[in-house]
């Protein structure tokens, strides 16, 4: 590069002097900017000086000249070689000038480079000087150790002696400990083999770990630890059998039922020997407590199962054989002196639906309550050894918290008894719990509040379980259940029921829900059955219905005595059975002696129907009675009945449905509608005691809202038909007018004759006949209060219709003027009568002398 540079000097022709370099970038200045712009491209030199031209701005006072001004008054060939030689000069100048650059920074270049070789050979003479050190280093290092290290050596010598000596101690006394463990397994110690076996195991583990000569001591302890754990636990489980128990308290059902789940009446439990506080102790401290704890409550659980499965079949071949066929495997294998089966008695460890619904209801009542006195003393034991667990530990505990650094003391006097809380829970603790108190470590009681928490969860799910297993035995007995009488029902609801308050009671806990659940599904059914059956009785008994009064009987009186005076029923159909094909009960006794319903000291002539629908309603208030965890369901029943009762009552009667149905009637009657009315209204009576009844047993009251809807549909009902006596009178009336018109009022024949009934109009003589009639049969039939409200609407209706009828009739001669009035008075006169106020007719009597009579005196 620098040869090249020397080389460009040497052919450029310079007249300047200096700096080769500074001349350079001198010259340089004076070059047009646009050779050194981007993108510029040199094609000719014209080209160039027209760009340079086009780029130069004019000055003031007009154009600048351009670079080629100057050659203005030369010839083109001279001009172009002026502009090649301007040219050229510029370009050797940037050229020049880009040589100088270039030659610079080759120097610097080649500078740095041989500074960098300087560098890396004093870096080199560096490295050699420090390995040389560090060889130094090492070997005075060497020099100075040599002789100190005998004595460190020596030192770990006699460390090692020592721990050889304390394993060669631990060693022998894990021997020693093997041979004690299998005398105290032995002697069937095994509390304190468990403890003993803890401890050598915890020394093989904290410093024989590495001692391959003791793995056979180490697996032969861990057979002897687990055998014993083993033999404890069975002995804790196999107290879940309460026959291993015996307390100080009456065996007998109340008293153990009042045992509640505290330890203020926690029976002191005299076990011979005291074996449960070592198993307490000795399961504790291994930590397998929760493990047993949960082999115990498997072990009620199959114990509640066995105790039902056994109970049921010695029920079962106590009961009497009736199949009657040969078909009972169970019979023919007694009588054939082999015993049956035990696969057709149960179904995967349960017994089956069909065993259970082969029994009585008395049979199974005792099964029951059987297999419910076996739970609950089970349960009890579980709940026993619960408290003797919780009771254990807490004075274990009382006794760490009242002396908790004084290990000292504890050794001198047992445990801290000297004073304080542990001496106060010691005085009241039972003497078998005194007895092994001492011997519990403070280590032990770490999981002591967990412990009591998973006894108390297993204690309450032993009792869940004997619940589940009786919710089993009831459900797999619904059927059954369900088509047996009431009282029977009642007595199984009330043993379940107080198992139920008894296992709640001493669980502190909801145990017993399933049962109760069981029991309320078992009641559900049943009243479900019930109301099927009172419905098909209702629907076949109002198709028959003939519509006439029925004997309403003393027994019968009586029950609706004891509803209306609040006594409750004694139990409806169940009390006085009636079979759905008895007659009603009218042969026999003429009908002016057939007795009515009293309620609230007014008779009710009822028909057949309605005294079944009482005594179905009877039937649910007495289950509302004897279960009254159904009232709700009762409530809704009942609802249902009288809803049915009142619906097809109107069908039959309002609607003259009885027309088409198996009674086959040849027309509604009055007398027919008086008795439906009055049943409607027995039913209206009876409404408020009914509603009181089961009120009481409600726990919504909202509920009752349904029967006082009932109750208005019945008073509606009854008023319609109220209302229908008059429209009878009203059809009447327009049947009797159609003769009005065919009637001679000015007849001569009639003229100066006296009147007489057979003399009368048709339509008067109709008239009087219907309404005369119609009180006669609602006389005997209906309270003196509706016969009298019927009646003014009757009156009511004689007032308004008769003169509308006899607008047309205009009789011209007075004596047939006269002769329509004595006809109207004549049936004025007859219908006042009547054992009732005749107000309203007054009305007809001034239509009578306006029209008829006050005409024949102004002619007159």
């Amino acid at each position: 590069m620098r040869a090249l540079y020397e080389r460009f000097l040497s052919n450029r022709e310079s007249r300047e002097t200096g700096e080769p370099s500074v001349v350079l970038e001198a010259n340089a200045d004076g070059v047009p900017r646009l050779f050194f712009s981007e993108g510029f491209a040199l094609q000719s030199a014209s080209v160039a000086f027209e760009r340079l031209d086009a780029q130069r701005t004019p000055s003031p006072g007009g154009s600048s000249p351009g670079p080629l001004s100057q050659f203005e008054d030369e010839d083109e060939n001279e001009q172009a070689e002026r502009e090649e030689v301007v040219l050229g000069s510029y370009l050797d100048t940037v050229e020049g000038a880009l040589v100088g650059q270039l030659n610079r920074s080759s120097d610097d270049f080649f500078q740095a480079l041989t500074n960098f070789q300087d560098l890396s050979d004093q870096v080199s003479a560096t490295v050699s000087m420090v390995r040389r050190l560090r060889s130094r280093i090492r070997s005075m290092r060497c020099d100075a150790v040599r002789g100190v290290l005998r004595v460190p050596r020596l030192a770990c010598r006699q460390t090692n002696l020592i721990s050889l000596q304390s394993k060669l101690v631990a060693m022998r006394e894990v021997k020693q400990t093997c041979d004690k463990v299998h005398a105290a397994m032995l002697a069937e110690d095994y509390a304190s083999t468990v403890g003993k076996i803890a401890a050598a195991k915890k020394t093989i583990s904290d410093h024989l770990r590495d001692v391959r000569s003791l793995s056979h001591v180490a697996k032969r302890l861990d057979q002897f630890y687990e055998l014993a754990i083993s033999y404890m636990g069975s002995r804790w489980v196999n107290f879940a059998v309460a026959s291993t128990w015996t307390t100080t308290r009456q065996d007998n059902k109340d008293e153990r039922r009042r045992l509640s789940f505290s330890a203020a009446e926690t029976p002191i439990l005299e076990l011979s020997g005291g074996v449960v506080a070592p198993l307490v102790e000795g399961l504790t401290r291994s930590g397998r407590m929760p493990h047993i704890l949960t082999k115990f409550q498997q072990r009620c659980e199959e114990e509640a199962r066995e105790i039902v499965n056994t109970v049921v079949l010695e029920y079962r071949a106590a009961a009497p054989t009736d199949d009657g066929g040969g078909g009972n495997d169970e019979g023919n294998a007694r009588r054939s002196g082999s015993a049956p089966p035990l696969q057709q008695h149960q179904q995967n460890g349960d017994v089956s639906a069909a065993r259970l619904n082969a029994l009585s209801a008395s049979a199974f009542q005792g099964c029951f309550e059987t297999c419910l006195d076996h739970l609950f003393t089970n349960a009890l034991a579980a709940i026993a050894l619960h408290n003797f667990l919780r009771d254990y530990l807490d004075l274990a505990a009382a006794a760490r918290d009242a002396s908790p650094n004084d290990d000292d003391d504890d050794d001198d006097d047992g445990g801290g008894g000297g004073g304080g809380v542990f001496a106060e829970a010691r005085a009241r603790a039972p003497a078998v719990i005194r007895a092994h108190l001492q011997e519990l470590k403070d280590d032990d009681l770490t999981t002591a509040d967990g412990l009591a928490a998973r006894s108390a969860r297993a204690t309450r799910s032993v009792a869940e379980a004997s619940c589940k297993r009786m919710a089993r035995l009831i459900a797999l007995r619904e059927e059954a259940t369900s088509k047996s009488k009431l009282a029977d029902l009642k007595k199984l609801w009330d043993v379940g029921s107080d198992f139920a308050d008894a296992v709640d009671a001493a669980t502190r806990s909801r145990a017993a829900a399933s049962l109760r659940r069981a029991l309320a599904v078992q009641s559900k059914a049943f009243l479900e059955r019930q109301h099927a059956r009172h419905k098909n009785e209702l629907v076949t008994t109002l198709d028959s219905e003939k519509w006439q009064q029925v004997d309403v009987t003393p027994e019968r009186q009586r029950a609706l005595d004891r509803l209306a005076t609040g006594l409750g029923s004694t139990g409806g159909p169940d009390a006085v059975v009636v079979s759905a094909r008895e007659l009603p009960p009218t042969h026999g006794r003429p009908r002016k002696e057939l007795r009515g319903a009293m309620v609230d000291a007014t008779s009710y002539k009822v028909v057949w129907s309605a005294v079944r629908l009482f005594e179905m309603v009877d039937a649910k208030l007495a289950v509302a009675n004897s279960l009254p965890g159904l009232a709700a369901d009762v409530v809704a029943k009942l609802v249902d009945l009288l809803r049915f009762f009142e619906a097809r009552t109107r069908q039959l009667v309002l609607f003259a449905g009885a027309l088409q149905s198996s009674a086959q009637l040849r027309t509604i009657t009055a007398r027919q509608l008086g008795l439906a009315s009055q049943c409607l209204s027995l039913v209206i009576a009876l409404a408020p005691h009914v509603r009181a009844a089961v009120a009481e047993r409600l726990d919504v009251p909202s509920l009752l809202a349904d029967l006082d809807a009932v109750a208005r549909d019945y008073l509606d009902h009854h008023n319609k038909i109220l209302s229908k006596f008059v429209a009878i009178i009203g059809d009447k009336l327009v049947e009797a007018a159609r003769s009005l018109p065919k009637t001679n009022w000015d007849d001569s024949r009639h003229h100066n004759q006296a009147p007489t009934d057979d003399r009368r109009s048709q339509f008067v003589v109709d008239v009087a006949k219907n309404v005369v009639n119609m009180h006669a049969v609602l006389a005997k039939l209906l309270p003196r209060e509706q016969l009298q409200e019927v009646f003014t609407n009757i009156y009511d209706l004689l007032a308004t219709k008769v003169p509308h009828l006899f607008e047309a009739v205009n009789p011209e001669m007075p004596h047939g003027r006269k002769r329509v009035a004595d006809d109207l008075k004549y049936l004025v006169s007859n219908v006042a009568k009547l054992d009732v106020q005749a107000t309203n007719l007054k009305r007809l009597d001034m239509f009578i002398d306006a029209k008829y009579v006050s005409r024949n005196k102004q002619q007159a």
